[in-house]
């Protein structure tokens, strides 16, 4: 490979910018991504739940069926290339707080759009090691995890191997762009740099102008023995095996924070969630804090500047990251690869409004 020329050049290697660059490795095309790590990137605090069935109405995820075949393509295409599996199926049980509760939990589970992701039974006495064992519950069919901070590390690798990885500090400031050339620190990029920064895409000088809110989220990792669980528990807060005695816990939601130290006080607040509900003794092993890329109407935003084209945005995917990147890749690519208009509800172009001019 020539090292000072790449038809395209990603900017950002967290998760959605290590999917896309996978995808297009799986699509032959010539790239390079450059990153260094990011204290507080969305994967920092990430327990990798793909959870199809969310909210206080138990209400389908946006495009489910869709997430859920380019997940399953993405990552069984990753274990078969590299023999190595990170995304399992794991079941999800969320509480059902009332009557009330337990009534729409039944009406979802009778409608066709639904049958294929919600259980028809309500539990009960599910989980003895725990004080929700009094609590009912309804399992989400069709839920997975991501091991992702391992993954994350194994794609990087991978794409070192590949030639593909430059270990680097992307800046926009060092973007040359002229009418018929873009420059990074020598590298000619022929086609088109893809900006994958999360939340940092607020100080872009060319996508900076995007309706994107920071979102906080705060999360434990903790030892637990006694507590021998291997599902998801949603109850307020979820509860999330993570392999051996381990286990996720969180996690917070804050809009319009930046800052890369966890919130004491929501620490304070999970740490006596956790000793009201468990009954075995735990151990805090980490601290977890990361800011998630929400867009306004929080969907995907895809594709190129409207003022240059080879300027590509790959951003927003909040707090369903590896739900989306996947999809979001495979309809990347197909632009890349084909022209295949992005979706009006994924585009860029659905925010032109809010566009303003690039920089000289």
């Amino acid at each position: 490979m020539d090292t000072a020329k790449t038809d395209y050049l990603i900017a950002g290697g967290g998760l959605a910018g290590l999917v896309l660059a996978v995808e297009l490795q799986s699509r032959g095309l010539d790239f390079r991504i450059v990153d260094a790590p990011d204290l507080n990137g969305a994967c920092n605090a990430c327990a990798g739940v793909v959870n199809p069935v969310t909210g206080m109405r138990h209400v389908l995820s946006w495009k489910s069926d869709q997430l859920v075949e380019a997940l399953l393509a993405f990552f069984q295409q990753w274990e078969f290339r590299t023999g190595k599996q990170y995304l399992r199926s794991v079941p999800v049980f969320t509480s059902l707080q009332s009557v009330f509760d337990e009534n729409q939990w039944m009406l979802r589970s009778g409608d066709p759009v639904y049958q294929e992701y919600i259980g028809s039974t309500v539990f009960s006495g599910l989980f003895a090691n725990c004080s929700l064992d009094d609590q009912r519950f309804g399992q989400v069919h069709r839920a997975f995890r991501l091991d992702v901070a391992p993954w994350l590390a194994h794609a990087k690798e991978w794409l070192k191997l590949q030639g593909c990885w430059i270990d680097d500090k992307f800046s926009a400031e060092d973007l040359i762009r002229t009418p018929n050339a873009l420059e990074w620190k020598g590298i000619r990029i022929e086609k088109g740099i893809a900006f994958t920064e999360g939340i940092r895409v607020l100080d872009n000088p060319y996508f900076g102008w995007l309706p994107m809110n920071p979102l906080k989220g705060d999360a434990l990792v903790i030892s637990c023995p006694g507590l021998r669980l291997d599902a998801i528990v949603k109850s307020g807060f979820a509860l999330v095996p993570i392999g051996g005695d381990h286990y996720w816990c969180g996690s917070s939601f804050v809009l319009g924070d930046r800052s890369e130290y966890p919130d004491p006080a929501f620490i304070v607040q999970l740490n006596k969630w956790l000793e009201e509900h468990l009954q075995s003794p735990f151990d805090v092993l980490e601290v977890k804090s990361g800011v998630r890329p929400a867009s306004r109407d929080r969907r995907p935003i895809l594709g190129p500047h409207p003022g240059d084209s080879r300027l590509l945005v790959f951003n927003g995917l909040g707090t369903k990251g590896v739900s989306l990147a996947p999809y979001c890749a495979r309809t990347m690519g197909d632009y890349l690869t084909s022209g295949t208009p992005i979706p009006h509800s994924m585009s860029v172009g659905r925010f032109d409004r809010w566009l303003r001019p690039l920089p000289n």
